[in-house]
């Protein structure tokens, strides 16, 4: 039998940020794909954050010099106690047929990917193979225009939530993902669910709340309905996704 020797490192890689930003807007988080660093979008950029310092671990076969008194005599008493002994290292390069282990598909697998996780590599990590990544941006930073658009996505989106039971139940977590824009599509085909979901109510919020949930989505579907589809929201839209969570209607206890 064999066993092996390997020390942990870490290495830190400058990435330039991508177009795309997180913001927690009025309790829901938003995953927006829009530049952190456009004013159009963004009233006060951060341009601290157009490079982001990514941080990985992997591990080392080739240990430091200060590091080997320690593996020698690790190795030396697992060897008079287990009779084992050091493993190559091109064995653990070896594929492993028919199996599947972290994000590699059969026929990739090498014998260490299934002695480490993805988040603790074996191979020291490329800066070509990591994503760029998003940044963070304040809620009070972003554009009226914006704002606009996240205010009624936050509504709809609390609304259609309320109703899930999936979501009640903590058995998942959900994020709102937009491009910026409010589609008059993506509004129809969530109106469209909650209605099924109000027929009847499943959850303890739903069903405690059913006639103001009626009323709301009724609201919000002749808002959707007279709109055209273009441009910036309607400010009459705008004002109501912004009483709605005022009210704070899919909070309250039943």
């Amino acid at each position: 039998p064999y066993y092996i020797v390997h020390s942990s490192r870490t290495v830190d890689i400058v990435k330039q940020t991508r177009d795309l930003f997180v913001v927690t807007f009025r309790g829901t988080r938003f995953v927006v794909s829009l530049s952190p660093f456009d004013p159009r979008f963004v009233a006060r950029p951060d341009d601290r954050q157009r490079f982001t310092v990514v941080r990985r671990e992997y591990a080392a076969f080739e240990l430091l010099p200060e590091e080997q008194p320690c593996a020698t005599w690790i190795s030396g008493d697992i060897e008079a106690t287990f009779g084992c002994e050091r493993m190559p290292p091109e064995i653990g390069t070896v594929l492993v047929p028919d199996v599947l282990a972290g994000l590699r598909l059969p026929g990739e697998v090498r014998l260490y990917d299934c002695l480490f996780t993805d988040h603790h590599r074996w191979v020291e990590p490329s800066p070509s193979d990591e994503p760029a990544p998003g940044v963070e941006v304040e809620a009070s930073n972003l554009t009226e225009p914006l704002v606009a658009v996240l205010t009624v996505l936050g509504a709809l989106y609390d609304l259609l939530w309320t109703l899930m039971p999936e979501l009640q139940s903590g058995a998942c977590y959900c994020v709102v993902r937009t491009d910026g824009v409010l589609h008059k599509e993506e509004m129809v085909k969530a109106l469209a669910k909650i209605r099924v979901l109000l027929e009847p109510p499943k959850t303890a919020r739903g069903i405690a709340a059913k006639r103001e949930l009626e009323a709301a989505t009724r609201e919000l579907e002749a808002l959707v309905a007279s709109w055209d589809g273009e441009g910036a929201p309607p400010s009459a839209m705008v004002a109501w996704a912004s009483r709605f969570l005022e009210s704070c209607l899919v909070d309250a206890d039943p």
